[in-house]
């Protein structure tokens, strides 16, 4: 049985699906969405308890997302993925992990 339900946002799926194949190792289950809208849509339909958020997103997708995860998942836990020097998708998220710190500051961000 999987540790946790990982949603893993990311408008370039192959690195949503390169983050998703990392947290497998933990024995997380992810899901990977095709699209913003596909993110909210997947929120509705099943429970996840953390959302991983790409900095590739828009501030306000990256928003709109976390509102949606915070409205259907509110004891989940939103995780923003940074790049170095960057400001995160979701502002008012204070979880986040650096792209460049790899796969293992990513595994323990999730369990933690």
């Amino acid at each position: 049985m999987p540790i946790c339900k990982v949603l893993a946002c990311s408008p370039n799926l192959d690195l949503a699906q390169l983050r998703a194949a990392v947290l497998k190792t933990a024995d997380c289950d992810v899901v990977c969405p095709v699209s913003q809208t596909d993110a909210i849509e997947l929120m509705k339909e099943e429970k996840f308890d953390v959302l991983v958020l790409c900095y590739e997103y828009s501030e306000e997708a990256g928003q709109e997302i976390c509102d949606a995860f915070k409205h259907l998942n509110p004891q989940g836990k939103i995780l923003v993925m940074k790049k170095s020097h960057h400001d995160s998708a979701c502002p008012d998220v204070k979880d986040t992990v650096h792209a460049l710190d790899g796969p293992s500051a990513l595994i323990r961000a999730v369990l933690r």
